[in-house]
């Protein structure tokens, strides 16, 4: 049987992705059904062909082509990046405008300017996030991280709080001071 290479491994995993059975690829490779189930296993293959697609869209958008040539794979990739930081780039030039909008506007003390800036703010925020969406800078391996509602937060950090002393009967509730008479 022979070895198959990384860039053919990758034919057989697009292959498997689109639908193909265990039994027909290991024909076509020349390879046991036993060593395409292990790399199934191994490397989580899945016949849902949702990401299979998202990595065709990934490769095809960032101009690589899977199995060619990997000096131009690599020139590929590296094109990507550098689109990718110009767009971070351009966004941190944006707030740096809008903290210059915000600076002006305090030492002015013009209240319409401060709601411009606040406007922008939410104008810059939301064109950002879908390009950052658009641009997939905002996808993070691993799962995605939890935020925790205040309330829960606020109850945890009750709970960690050595309760209030009780107040006895004699002791005035809330704020009040009582204030003795001086002897005579």
């Amino acid at each position: 049987m022979p070895r198959l290479t990384g860039e053919t491994w990758e034919f057989v995993r697009g292959e498997y992705e689109a639908g193909a059975s265990q039994g027909s690829l290991a024909s076509k490779f020349g390879v046991t059904r036993r060593a395409i189930q292990k790399r199934i296993e191994a490397e989580g293959w899945t016949q849902d062909v949702t990401g299979a697609l998202a990595r065709k869209v990934a490769e095809k958008v960032a101009g690589v082509v899977a199995g060619g040539d990997p000096a131009k794979r690599a020139a590929a990739i590296d094109a990507a990046a550098e689109r990718r930081v110009a767009v971070i780039e351009r966004h941190k030039r944006q707030w740096d405008d809008h903290e210059r909008l915000v600076n002006n506007a305090i030492a002015k003390k013009d209240f319409d300017a401060a709601k411009l800036a606040k406007v922008t703010a939410e104008t810059i925020a939301i064109r950002q996030a879908g390009e950052r969406k658009a641009w997939g800078l905002d996808v993070r391996d691993g799962p995605p991280a939890t935020v925790t509602p205040l309330e829960e937060r606020v109850k945890k950090y009750a709970q960690r709080q050595p309760a209030p002393p009780q107040q006895s009967p004699e002791q005035p509730a809330g704020n009040v001071v009582r204030i003795r008479e001086a002897p005579a």
